[in-house]
């Protein structure tokens, strides 16, 4: 053993170069596998810091939403057993002031028992610590100490939107490592609330929702017993329920759910890129040692003639292999160190490597995989050298015909890295048509401003303010915005003499939102300030419901005035649906504010102006162009990812590359001399050299191209509105692939073929 590390040592001296390469590439990869591992691990522990999570479902329906009616409680209490508790919630951004501090945090509305089913613990109470007091708020201790510092903050008053709040209690922070984020509990009937009804004569308030099972109960029985248990109401005649665990919820996200999920795309790409790159390093680590190997023919070969044995030969380059799967695993820590911050900055989560290095079982499995990664390394070098004959060593001879294996190795190389740049060019494609697409209404120069509940009432007076300025162009009140639809509702028509439910989107608007978003009327006509109990509606519903005109159609209660064409109103992975747009002379949560240009100067005058206004409240806005863009963040995040990881896979490809290109000159050197001898350029025999490496890379891209059109067909299944997959991007795909391969083997090719033929033909 002492003798094989011994000679390890002088053979990475003798060959630094090929040494450096082929440890700092396995290292590299060790290292970006630790950062995808840490990221999963954190990803896949979220919500099991919970004491009862085990025990804790979420209610979902089957149209895919998590919100359901606040009366479905008392049947589940009373009709299901072993359900100890259960909870509504709601989580939300509201204004808070705090002698001068006045910003915005988030607030749980919910009840006493989300509190007990999630374990928060008291640090500090009252008398009646509890949330069926609608006066009362219980803080996290994050939140407490923020505000108060370690004194006991019970008993003290805290304004929300202007409506003070008894400071009730204070309890632990939710875990780090979970769905939720918020700073405070409020009673669930002040918070936000859903509502959907069927026509006009039913009504539901709808909520989240979560049980606790006895750890006894059958969660199947429990899934049984629910399923039906809101069907006998109109909204929801055609819906069935269902319980999920809470431990799957952060991998499962729903509509207005209101929690933080996992990014599930991208975990099953970075799981598949880990392994990827897993089998890369691998077979650019054996594209190496063989290349290596030949050059140690003569080495081996006289082990042999001394009376070494095909085992004795087995062991050794197995060892070797084995060490430097070790080597590259010690340096892939301090690299992954160093490579935590920006890896951090792309998935946009801390990677926390102790994930891996605190948990002894993880790693302990880590440590046998990168070993077993070295075993499997070295058995096919291993196997060929041993298998040998001493006299084709010691005579140097390159009759070994396996090329076909070590083309094997690079195409499957190449055949990852071609899905990795096909994908990334089809993502970056997907975003740019995103971004410019026609959404239309006009976002460019548009901001949205903030009113919140408080500055709500005085919109007239600011947007009149507003309109002073030169520079502003158009001011709308709404209710909400386009991209943000706070409310829907399900009816039933009869459309075709047959009866549908009808599920409609809507929001308020003022008189002067279609100008401010250059909206188009296609029938009817726009709000006026005398109109009472008015709507429009968009297109989409005018075509859903087969209606030949708009005159004397009520819809909930309200008269249509007016047809708008379609707009995107939600992001482009929902389709346009049915959009009813209302009139509404009371609270309004948004300005939209149309503006020229010279924009530092007119958001100064916008700021001071509502600073007149409203003095206590913050200044809070966005463009809209800005803020739609982020709706897109997660493919963006991938995108990001898969352009990292698509260099890193390259990288390696090149480096396999570089060790069979020396593999294939090295069994060649004898050709070479002769061709050249008998008047052969330096131009036929580089391309003599890379003609093999250009059939290779060209059957790696023909397969790689139904692998990648198969999985961004799926991608872009999450967006309802998609570019095409157009074939340039595969040529150009292919190209890249050919050219870095070119590149790559084209230095090699160049000294072996400017090789003086005296010295390949000398040892002959």
């Amino acid at each position: 053993m002492l003798n094989t590390l011994k000679i390890f040592i002088r053979s990475l001296k003798r060959k630094k170069t090929k040494s450096i390469i082929t440890i700092g590439g396995y290292a590299v990869s060790m290292a970006v596998t630790f950062l995808l591992v840490s990221f999963i691990i954190g990803e896949k522990s979220v919500n099991t810091g919970f004491e009862n999570g085990e025990n804790i479902y979420r209610i979902k329906r089957s149209d895919e939403k998590s919100i359901v009616p606040i009366t479905l409680r008392d049947d589940v209490k009373g009709k299901i057993p072993g359900v100890e508790k259960m909870c509504y919630y709601s989580i939300w951004e509201r204004l808070y002031k705090h002698e001068d501090i006045h910003e915005m945090a988030r607030f749980i509305a919910t009840n006493d028992d989300f509190i007990d089913m999630f374990s928060f613990h008291f640090i500090h109470q009252s008398s009646n610590p509890t949330l069926s007091i609608k006066e009362n708020i219980i803080l996290t201790r994050k939140f407490s100490e923020k505000l108060f510092g370690t004194e006991n903050p019970v008993g003290k008053i805290l304004e929300i939107n202007r409506k003070p709040f008894t400071i009730a209690g204070v309890v632990t922070d939710p875990p780090e490592n979970s769905s939720f984020r918020f700073d405070a509990f409020i009673n669930f009937e002040l918070g936000p609330i859903l509502r959907q009804g069927f026509g006009n004569d039913e009504q539901h308030v709808l909520l989240n929702s979560f049980m606790l099972l006895n750890s006894h109960v059958n969660p199947e029985e429990v899934n049984n017993q629910i399923s039906g248990m809101i069907g006998h109401w109109k909204a929801f005649k055609d819906v069935r329920l269902s319980i999920e665990p809470f431990l799957k919820v952060y991998f499962n996200s729903l509509p207005q759910d209101n929690m933080e999920h996992a990014n599930v795309s991208m975990i099953y790409l970075l799981s598949s890129i880990a392994l990827g790159i897993l089998f890369m390093t691998i077979f650019n680590y054996i594209s190496m040692a063989v290349s290596s190997g030949y050059e140690r023919l003569n080495e081996i070969g006289i082990k042999k003639t001394t009376g070494a044995s095909k085992n004795d030969i087995f062991r050794q380059i197995l060892t070797e292999s084995i060490l430097v799967s070790l080597l590259a695993m010690m340096l892939a820590v301090v690299v992954s160190v160093l490579l935590a911050p920006g890896f951090s900055g792309i998935l946009g989560k801390n990677i926390e490597l102790g994930s891996i290095f605190s948990q002894p079982s993880i790693a302990l499995s880590g440590i046998l995989i990168f070993l077993t990664t070295g075993i499997l390394s070295g058995i096919y070098p291993a196997l060929i050298f041993s298998g040998m004959s001493p006299l084709r060593m010691i005579n140097y001879q390159k009759g070994f015909k396996r090329k076909g294996q070590m083309a094997g190795v690079v195409m499957v190389q190449f055949l990852i890295t071609a899905v990795l740049i096909i994908s990334l060019l089809f993502i970056q494609k997907q975003m740019e048509f995103v971004k410019n697409k026609d959404l239309g209404f006009d976002k460019e120069m548009m901001i949205r401003l903030d009113l919140g509940a408080v500055s709500a009432g005085k919109n007239e007076v600011l947007r009149n303010e507003l309109l002073n300025n030169p520079e502003i162009i158009s001011v709308s009140a709404s209710g909400g915005s386009p991209m943000q639809i706070p409310g829907s509702s399900t009816n039933r028509f009869n459309i075709a003499g047959e009866e549908k439910m009808v599920e409609i989107k809507s929001f308020s608007i003022d008189e002067n939102f279609i100008e401010t978003f250059g909206l188009k009327l296609i029938e009817g006509r726009n709000f006026e300030s005398s109109d009472k109990n008015v709507c429009m509606i968009n297109e989409h519903l005018y075509r859903e419901l087969q209606w030949k005109t708009i005159d004397g159609k009520i819809l909930m209660g309200k008269k249509i005035i007016g047809v708008v064409k379609d707009f995107h109103y939600e992001n482009l992975y929902t389709e346009i649906g049915n959009l009813q747009l209302q009139q509404f002379q009371g609270y309004f949560g948004f300005l939209s504010i149309k503006i020229r240009g010279n924009v530092p100067e007119t958001l100064k005058f916008i700021k001071r102006t509502y600073a007149k206004i409203e003095p206590e409240i913050p200044f809070s806005f966005r463009f809209y162009d800005d803020w739609i863009e982020l709706m897109y963040q997660k493919e963006e995040k991938q995108a990001s990812a898969i352009n990292v990881f698509a260099l890193l896979a390259i990288f390696i490809s090149c480096l396999g590359l570089f060790g069979l290109i020396e593999h294939v000159t090295n069994k060649k050197i004898k050709e070479i001399g002769i061709r050249k001898i008998n008047g052969a350029r330096i131009s036929e025999v580089i391309i003599m050299l890379n003609s093999n490496i250009v059939k290779w890379v060209a059957i790696a891209f023909v397969i790689a191209t139904p692998i990648a059109w198969f999985a961004m067909q799926k991608w872009l299944e999450n967006f309802a509105y998609k570019t095409n997959l157009s074939w340039w991007i595969f040529a150009l795909a292919g190209l890249l692939a050919l050219g870095i391969a070119l590149l790559t083997v084209s230095w090699q090719s160049w000294k072996a073929a400017t090789r003086n033929p005296v010295e390949a033909l000398r040892y002959e």
